[in-house]
């Protein structure tokens, strides 16, 4: 996908500089046009300069968010996060496209709500963690949702960079 906004590459590409290092990362991976080699150099980037990011964040007191996290689940659950941003399933009754026609008149998808990607269950996130699902929903659940929070903060200040510069 190299169009965000209907903006093309070239208008991302003029604001990377003015992205942190883990999101200009997370941005180039995400809409760069690139080969396969291309793409892992940026993948195995994106991996580590999220990681290195989450590792830093503080809450509102001041403490380390993810302080007592087991390194390798840590990187498991920023593959997980990144493939899944990246990577949307698409939905399988509207195949992508969000809608769907019923009795002739075009409505929202009602199995994804019309967002086109299938919903991703806490069973597919637990078995890529290699936990099971009362685990991920009692313990790992809130660990990916603070790594997609910082993808989703990426995202913002993209959006809001590209709004000032078209």
């Amino acid at each position: 996908n190299s169009k965000v906004d209907g903006a093309t590459w070239e208008d991302v590409a003029a604001v990377l500089a003015h992205l942190s290092k883990p999101a200009s990362n997370y941005v180039r991976l995400k809409y760069e046009p690139m080969n396969d080699y291309a793409y892992k150099r940026w993948y195995a980037k994106t991996l580590a300069s999220t990681a290195k990011y989450v590792l830093s964040m503080r809450d509102r007191n001041g403490s380390l968010v993810c302080e007592e996290w087991p390194v390798g689940k840590l990187m498991a659950l920023v593959h997980l996060a990144v493939d899944v941003d990246i990577h949307p399933h698409i939905c399988d009754q509207c195949k992508g496209r969000g809608n769907a026609l019923v009795v002739g008149k075009l409505e929202n998808c009602t199995v994804c709500g019309g967002t086109g990607k299938r919903k991703i269950t806490h069973a597919y996130c637990a078995k890529r963690l290699g936990v099971t699902s009362p685990a991920y929903t009692q313990l790992w659940k809130r660990r990916h949702d603070v790594i997609q929070s910082a993808l989703t903060e990426w995202e913002r200040e993209l959006h809001s960079l590209l709004k000032m510069h078209l």
